[in-house]
């Protein structure tokens, strides 16, 4: 993307998570403050669920950032772990102590006394575990076993599950009760509204630099905002789709018609059984579901591949 001839210093629409590009959205900040709660209270164990794409791991993130300053952070990117073992030396290793050569029982004792004897024991351990799906239940019962140990009558580690929709579910299976009976805390992150969508959108648009507002159109904006289903990684790859399609035919103005044509090239993307749950809808079909005054039409048009190369052309031999 050529972030200069779009106006751009820095880049928008950012796919991977970043905590400089945080938008206090009232779906997030209302989950993120849920979380806070439980840990304020003492609690041990808490649960963020929701779709791929939806902010997840940018609001666990955020949690972490906002009480840093109370907490030794443990932030485990993704939860693959084939045995108990594996877990254990993550642990030590995040917290700097020795995890080589140890067998599984050793790495769980290990453990216990690296949390226990923390040398800043007027600190809690915070855990973050995302993608929390794929913890087997086994390591799930580890993680519980841990969430007993106390310090003063207070629990030396918080562990935010961070997973998928249904991870909650699968907490009903009887294995698990144990576990799901200490989890007070059960957040799910929604979608979008579509006026949450229009300030992510704007914001993000904001961040990147303030004349680049310009080179979305209006109509644009509020395409965006119906086509992503209210899925800000959705969102991000429209747009920036949208941003490098403009780039290539020379275009200052990501208008409809481009969005349009990102919206194309991302359709074959979109297949059932992805791991988004969010379908990205064409733009032509979401406009065309209005008439010019704006009115809902019955029905809808089908959406031919179309890209911005004909305005591009006709501009040219102008």
């Amino acid at each position: 993307m050529n972030g200069e001839r779009l106006g751009s210093h820095r880049r928008p629409f950012r796919t991977s998570p970043t905590l400089d590009q945080y938008v206090p959205l009232p779906t997030h900040e209302q989950t993120l403050q849920r979380i806070r709660n439980a840990f304020e209270s003492g609690e041990g164990l808490a649960v963020l669920e929701g779709e791929s794409g939806t902010g997840k791991t940018t609001v666990a993130f955020r949690f972490i950032s906002n009480i840093r300053d109370n907490v030794v952070p443990l932030i485990v990117p993704s939860a693959r772990f084939t045995r108990p073992a594996d877990l254990y030396q993550t642990l030590l290793q995040d917290l700097g102590q020795n995890y080589l050569g140890k067998s599984e029982h050793e790495l769980r004792l290990e453990t216990i006394d690296a949390f226990l004897n923390h040398p800043k024991s007027n600190q809690r351990i915070a855990i973050i575990l995302d993608e929390a799906q794929h913890l087997s239940s086994d390591l799930l019962e580890e993680l519980r076993l841990l969430d007993n140990l106390e310090r003063n009558g207070s629990r030396l580690a918080f562990t935010l599950f961070v997973g998928q929709a249904g991870f909650q579910h699968r907490l009903l299976n009887p294995e698990l009760s144990l576990l799901s009976n200490r989890i007070r805390c059960r957040t799910v992150l929604e979608p979008l509204s579509e006026s949450e969508a229009l300030m992510f959108i704007r914001h993000q648009l904001e961040y990147a630099d303030d004349s680049i507002r310009d080179r979305f159109s209006s109509e644009a904006i509020e395409l965006l905002s119906q086509s992503g289903q209210g899925n800000p990684r959705s969102i991000n790859q429209i747009a920036t789709l949208a941003l490098e399609i403009a780039d290539e035919f020379e275009m200052s103005t990501v208008d409809a018609e481009v969005l349009d044509a990102a919206l194309q090239r991302l359709t074959p993307i979109s297949t059932p059984n992805t791991n988004s749950s969010q379908p990205i809808e064409s733009a032509q079909k979401v406009k065309s579901s209005r008439g010019e005054d704006g009115e809902e039409r019955e029905g809808r048009e089908s959406a031919t591949p179309r890209t911005p190369k004909k305005k591009v052309r006709s501009r040219r031999a102008a």
